[in-house]
């Protein structure tokens, strides 16, 4: 009969084994289980001890099929012999594959969410860039227009751009230019 840690997968063929494998100083990580070590104990020990039937005797009961004995040496060799027992292994097996299963489940699921967000989000840092890559050449170019046109108009001989500074406003001309680009940013951010 072999017996299963649920927390890591630990197998012994006596109970005594694992009670010391569940008794350490460090216990076993919780890897595919999240009860502790008590519970365990706790859990193979209801197999291993006596209960009380209706009558007040002690008795032994085969942890497979239920089955009652007065002596725990005759549930023992049941025990071994038991022909419920390769079902109930292989409904542990099941059980426990069955729990590895969903958590591969979650832990994809949670995976592919986590690549769908950052593919939205690479495509959304993208489009900003691309937007605002268009919205300076915009800006630049009517910032270029703006200039000569008030250049061609004044007719004016300027030796330096610190004379063009005096006369006309650069920095409200980029200010303007950029607020209307934000503006627009924001607008179609907005919209998407």
């Amino acid at each position: 009969m072999s017996i299963i840690c649920e927390r890591c997968h630990y197998t012994s063929d006596n109970i005594s084994n694992m009670y010391k494998h569940l008794n350490r100083k460090k216990p076993c990580n919780p890897i595919y289980s999240d009860l502790s070590a008590i519970e365990l104990i706790n859990k193979f020990k209801k197999y291993d001890k006596a209960i009380q039937d209706d009558n007040g005797n002690m008795v032994y009961k085969c942890r497979y099929c239920d089955k009652v004995y007065n002596l725990r040496s005759s549930r023992c060799t049941h025990q071994n012999n038991c022909q419920v027992k390769p079902y109930y292994d292989k409904i542990q097996d099941l059980t426990n594959k069955n729990k590895e299963l969903i958590n591969n489940q979650t832990n994809s699921t949670l995976s592919q969410s986590n690549t769908i967000i950052n593919e939205f989000k690479n495509n959304l840092i993208e489009k900003v860039k691309n937007k605002m890559q268009q919205y300076l050449t915009e800006i630049n170019e009517s910032f270029i227009n703006e200039l000569n046109n008030n250049l061609d108009s004044n007719d004016n001989n300027f030796e330096s751009i610190e004379e063009i500074e005096e006369i006309y406003d650069i920095n409200d001309l980029l200010n303007k230019s950029l607020q209307s680009f934000y503006n627009k940013t924001y607008n179609q951010l907005n919209q998407n």
